[in-house]
Formats: structure tokens, C-alpha cells, sequence
């Protein structure tokens, strides 16, 4: 199984959350959370620890926001948590950087952002061949 760090995910969206500040969304978050736990525990496997039964559903919701195959369950989670963080950090693409960060954390990679683009030259006003 893929190495995945549950508590790297979970506190880096905490975090974030709890920055956001917002009450659909973090009940949102409190029900992933729970529901990713229940999911756990029903499809622990015999002699399987909780914890990598834990790690497995939270992998199981990362790839699920990658557009890998996933359960309807965690599809749902996904599109739930999504459309109840606030619109302008959806629109921005506030919410898709922070899943990325959080799954790269738990993946124990960097990511990887493009430079932004470099600042325009100012412009410098010329009268008579001098700066203004």
C-alpha cells in the first residue's frame, strides 16, 4: 500500500478549516472526518491494524479527488466538502491547492507550484528623451 500519513492530511485540512471559519464547512469537514473513520472500520480487514484500515480510507478519499476509481461514498464526501467551502475559495481554486497540499504532505512529497508570472516592467514616462 501506498504510504500515507492520515495525520499530515488531517492536520494540514484542519488547519485550514478552522482558518476559513465558516460553518458549512467545517460541519462538512466534521462529517468526512466521521464518515472516513466509519469506513475504516467497516471494511477493516481481519488482522488488518485501525490504523492502516484508517490509512487506507483516507487514501481511498485522496484518490477519489484525484479522479482515481472510488466509492460512491467517498465521491459524495468529496463533492459535499467542495461545494460547501465557500464559493470564492472554490472559484479561486483555494480548495483544490489545499487538498493537493494536504494529500502531498501525506504522501511525504513537496508541491509543486509554478513560479508566478514575473512582474511587467514599469513603465517609465520619456518627454524629450528624459524620465519623468
Amino acid at each position: 500500500m501506498e504510504r500515507f500519513n492520515t495525520k499530515a492530511f488531517r492536520t494540514h485540512m484542519d488547519n485550514w478549516v478552522t482558518k476559513v471559519d465558516d460553518g458549512d464547512l467545517s460541519r462538512a469537514w466534521e462529517i468526512v472526518i466521521a464518515c472516513i473513520e466509519v469506513h475504516a472500520r467497516l471494511d477493516r480487514q481481519p488482522k488488518q491494524s485501525k490504523t492502516a484500515a484508517e490509512r487506507e480510507a483516507y487514501l481511498d478519499f485522496a484518490l477519489a479527488f484525484e479522479g482515481e476509481e472510488a466509492t460512491f461514498t467517498m465521491c459524495g464526501m468529496l463533492h459535499e466538502l467542495d461545494q460547501m467551502t465557500p464559493e470564492h475559495l472554490r472559484d479561486d481554486g483555494t480548495f483544490d491547492r489545499m487538498m493537493e497540499e494536504a494529500i502531498a504532505k501525506a504522501r511525504g512529497v513537496r508541491v509543486k507550484r509554478e513560479a508566478p508570472p514575473p512582474e511587467p516592467p514599469k513603465l517609465k514616462l520619456l518627454e524629450g528623451g528624459k524620465v519623468v
